[in-house]
């Protein structure tokens, strides 16, 4: 196996489960034990990731929660229906955590008759199962790294509006604009390239500059939070310690210790 191989040790679950309205799932609330990928069918869920992202997967969504993830579920008003397939892997995958696949058939049949396949146990259904769950994952890889340059170039006038300068943070629906599409279109291509939300990219650019602030230069830390684009510096650093683990004030003396 090379370094971006993989090896599917077994399939969990592979299953169609409806939610009702209002359903809530807490089981991955303290980690997620094994890799799964998430299809909707109909309705819609929100996801409350533990690094403080939210997806809203709809129709057509595609999921992918590697081992080790932590999340809590929400089901909206019309219920969520959705296929599911947990299993174990060795090696490496890298898929975005969310991809939006109305535009891509092939990925809810191969979910479909996987689950389908799973469902009857039929003779050597585990074997054909994991041999179609390879054909899912490596057909997903491929669109992946096939659409990635595509989706870069579509939100390359957002990623040039935040470079204008390092300390500038427009509104999401702005950099929707200006790249001619709607915001939830920008955010799942926003997640396809950089694999993080845009409000969490740029949290990391707004704490990155302060840290910058703190190391070179002399400003108060009320200073720094407005000059990193937050109007509040109670809020600023909680946001900063829940980021770097250390509090602005506690940071800056390291920095001048190191």
């Amino acid at each position: 196996m090379d370094e971006n191989g993989f090896f599917i040790e077994n399939i969990v679950l592979a299953h169609r489960f409806y939610a009702h309205p209002q359903w809530v799932s807490e089981e991955y609330v303290k980690a997620r034990p094994r890799h799964g990928l998430v299809y909707v069918l109909d309705g819609s869920a929100v996801y409350e990731m533990n690094d403080g992202s939210v997806i809203h997967a709809q129709k057509d969504d595609l999921l992918y929660m590697p081992e080790g993830t932590l999340y809590l579920t929400r089901s909206q008003e019309e219920g969520f229906l959705h296929l599911t397939i947990n299993f174990k892997i060795r090696g490496n995958i890298s898929l975005p955590r969310h991809r939006h696949c109305a535009e891509n058939e092939r990925t809810r049949r191969d979910m479909l008759r996987l689950v389908s396949e799973w469902s009857h146990r039929e003779q050597f259904y585990r074997e054909k199962s994991i041999g179609m769950l390879y054909l899912l994952l490596c057909s997903q890889l491929e669109i992946c790294q096939n659409s990635v340059p595509i989706a870069a170039e579509k939100i390359r006038s957002a990623i040039q509006a935040l470079n204008v300068e390092n300390n500038a943070f427009p509104s999401v629906a702005s950099l929707a604009a200006a790249c001619g599409m709607s915001e939830a279109y920008f955010r799942r291509l926003f997640q396809q390239v950089y694999g993080i939300s845009p409000l969490n990219y740029m949290t990391q650019r707004r704490i990155g500059y302060a840290c910058d602030l703190l190391q070179s230069t002399n400003i108060s830390v009320e200073e720094v939070c407005f000059a990193s684009g937050y109007q509040d510096p109670a809020y600023f650093s909680r946001i900063f310690k829940k980021s770097t683990g250390l509090s602005p004030s506690s940071y800056r003396s390291r920095s001048t210790a190191e």
